[in-house]
């Protein structure tokens, strides 16, 4: 596999100088980029699925659930507000509650959104949600 570098950058789609200008907009475009790749992609991966249509269900289902948080990271680079991050992305984890990927990454999300309160109580109540997430039931 190619070595993702400043000369030949593999996952950005942006010189590293482009950045400094209007760096959201830079976010936002990468990331609308990553999701169509990904759309693009998934077609003929869903066409070459095993016959088990239970495994083939389940992997429509984990594809569906990480479309979902897609978009819901691209509304939380756009500004959406925490309380709609928190049901957008509680509701791409239950379309495929055994994702541990995406599991992991929605935790990431919810830390990032703790460690960012100012208040100490409201860092607590986010650090408790982010930590739900791997209580067993």
């Amino acid at each position: 596999m190619p070595v993702n570098s400043l000369d030949f950058p593999r996952y950005e789609f942006f010189y590293p100088w482009e950045y400094a200008y209007q760096r959201q907009t830079q976010f936002i475009a990468n990331h609308r980029s990553i999701i169509q790749f990904k759309r693009d992609a998934n077609a003929s991966f869903v066409t070459g699925l095993a016959a088990n249509a239970q495994d083939n269900m389940r992997i429509r289902q984990t594809l569906a659930a990480e479309f979902r948080y897609l978009a819901g990271f691209q509304e939380f680079l756009e500004g959406m507000p925490l309380s709609k991050q928190y049901q957008v992305f509680d509701d791409a984890l239950s379309v495929a509650p055994w994702n541990d990927s995406l599991r992991a990454r929605i935790y990431l999300q919810y830390v990032y959104n703790a460690r960012s309160s100012r208040l100490p109580a409201e860092r607590a109540r986010l650090r408790q949600k982010a930590e739900a997430l791997y209580e067993q039931p």
